[in-house]
């Protein structure tokens, strides 16, 4: 589990406005006419944070199951962050750490929601209890 000075460091990090947590490289056309996709480079701080997600040992290796029990139609996971207990935090937090590998720029969704900050405050919160 996080320490509660990771959760602060990382509670700073999302609401520090001053840092440009993604930039796009952009897609091109090469001379031998292959065209490549663009995609997201992430700043070194939010790597960080997703290293200490996973050596925290907090990722949940149930969370679809589990995000998918609770959710219910029309809703997203960061509909349940604000009332989630510690385990359905945990999977949450999970859904959106892993999630990007299969859809490239979900972090960057998740970044302009505050979803990584709203998760965090849940978690400083259950952790005081």
């Amino acid at each position: 589990m996080f320490t509660k000075e990771q959760i602060t460091e990382h509670i700073n990090y999302f609401n520090d406005n001053r840092i440009k947590f993604v930039k796009w490289k952009s897609g091109e056309k090469k001379e031998d006419g292959v065209l490549t996709i663009g995609y997201p480079i992430y700043d070194e701080g939010f790597h960080k944070f997703v290293d200490d997600c996973y050596k925290a040992d907090v990722l949940d290796g149930n969370y679809l199951h589990n995000v998918e029990k609770v959710c219910e139609e029309n809703l997203t996971p960061m509909d349940y962050i604000e009332s989630a207990d510690k385990d359905l935090i945990q999977s949450i937090l999970t859904y959106y750490i892993r999630q990007e590998r299969f859809c490239d720029g979900l972090w960057v969704t998740a970044i302009e929601k505050k979803v990584f900050l709203r998760i965090l405050v849940r978690l400083e919160e259950l952790l005081g209890k």
